[in-house]
């Protein structure tokens, strides 16, 4: 048997072939928060492709994740992340990050063409603003070369007001990138609004 990766609880196989192959990550429980949604949305003027609702469960294993650096956790969405961006065969752009030694996006993305070419002016932690200062990630955020691809995947992992999304694709609008939007996660507050 073998134990949740969050929970640690004794996991009941779901079938032999799960268990042998050591494919369930979560128990019941766990799994029954892990909210797929693997739809479309709308978040102002653009579409996004989202995999999962962000959700009290979503947040306490993207903290574990990126403030804890337990790497472990993105195998419970990193599978369905790969094949999403296999699709389109584009280099990926993340949004900037204020973190030095560990980029959670850059380490999720390993595996493909990732294109750094946001910077911040200044500290900015969108996710410590409240719904009143998040607008103001346009003047924090800025383009760091104009030298882009004709087309590419913008990626981030949480959608909340949608500030950060919106302000970094239409910069790259601007420079005639078109992109595909691929979010880990949307807001369940938020995705009936966009």
């Amino acid at each position: 048997m073998y134990n949740c990766v969050y929970c640690f609880e004794k996991i009941k196989p779901s079938g032999i072939l799960n268990y042998v192959l050591n494919q369930q990550l979560l128990c019941e429980i766990c799994n029954n928060q892990l909210k797929q949604l693997h739809k479309t949305y709308q978040i102002g003027s653009h579409q996004a492709f989202v995999l999962f609702e962000y959700n009290d469960f979503f947040e306490k294993i993207l903290f574990q994740y990126k403030e804890n650096k337990d790497t472990y956790l993105i195998k419970l969405f990193q599978p369905q992340l790969h094949k999403q961006l296999k699709k389109y065969r584009l280099p990926i752009i993340i949004p900037p990050s204020n973190r030095k030694n560990f980029h959670p996006l850059k380490y999720l993305l390993k595996d493909f063409e990732v294109l750094d070419v946001f910077q911040k002016t200044k500290h900015y932690k969108q996710s410590l603003q409240n719904s009143q200062n998040r607008h103001k990630i346009k003047n924090i955020i800025q383009l760091k070369t104009t030298t882009l691809p004709q087309k590419a995947i913008f990626f981030d992992d949480v959608v909340t007001s949608g500030n950060t999304l919106k302000h970094c694709v239409d910069l790259l609008n601007q420079h005639n990138c078109t992109v595909i939007i691929v979010v880990l996660s949307l807001h369940k507050d938020h995705k009936n609004q966009f």
